[in-house]
């Protein structure tokens, strides 16, 4: 026991007995703790390249200039029966006049669309305006080779029904007519959805103006 005192009495600054690295190596292991790991892989150059994008991105249409509802009657007619739906409008609607067998169908309004469809005896039809469309760059425009409302228009038949499509003022639009009996006079050519679809006025929605 004497022995361990004394050696205990030999150490002038009473720490332990240590190896004289000991604490220059517990400072190496602090500061390794410490320190920062080291960044990680840039995993970017490891992860696959996503292909270029060939087309598909949905953008959105625009009114391009003020519509102006000449038919004040029809719009009058259309602001007593559908309200506010056509206020909610995205888009210009664009209903049959007051006086045709085709006004006072049923209007749905939505936030990128609006969607109108009546019926007269065996004849029914359908229109609709959209803000949204997809690019395809990879697509070359084509021009449509038929006209209505003074625009291009695409026309074609299917099945008894004939559709057109067209832009504008910015908006895209499509007409769908329908006969129950496509034998029936009326419905053996495009005429009568032609004759719809330019007799076709402005009667509210975004982009119209009173």
């Amino acid at each position: 026991m004497f022995l361990a005192f004394a050696l205990a009495g030999c150490d002038p600054a009473g720490t332990d007995a240590r190896p004289p690295n000991a604490a220059t190596k517990d400072a190496g292991d602090a500061k390794a703790r410490s320190a920062p790991s080291a960044a990680p892989a840039d995993r970017s150059a490891r992860a696959p390249r996503r292909p270029p994008v060939l087309g598909g991105e949905p953008v959105e249409r625009t009114v391009q200039a003020p519509v102006r509802a000449k038919d004040g009657r029809t719009r009058e007619a259309a602001r007593r029966r559908y309200g506010a739906r056509l206020d909610e409008a995205p888009a210009p609607v664009l209903l049959p006049p007051a006086e045709s067998p085709y006004f006072g169908g049923t209007l749905v309004v939505r936030p990128v669309f609006w969607a109108y469809s009546a019926a007269n005896g065996p004849v029914s039809l359908a229109i609709e305006a959209s803000t949204k469309a997809r690019v395809y760059p990879e697509i070359r425009p084509k021009t449509p080779p038929d006209r209505v409302r003074g625009v291009p228009a695409w026309i074609t038949e299917n099945e008894g029904i004939v559709s057109i499509s067209w832009i504008e003022h910015g908006i895209a639009y499509s007409l769908d007519v329908e006969c129950a009996d496509p034998r029936k006079a009326l419905c053996q050519d495009e005429d009568l959805a032609r004759s719809i679809a330019n007799s076709l006025v402005p009667v509210g929605g975004k982009g119209v103006d009173p």
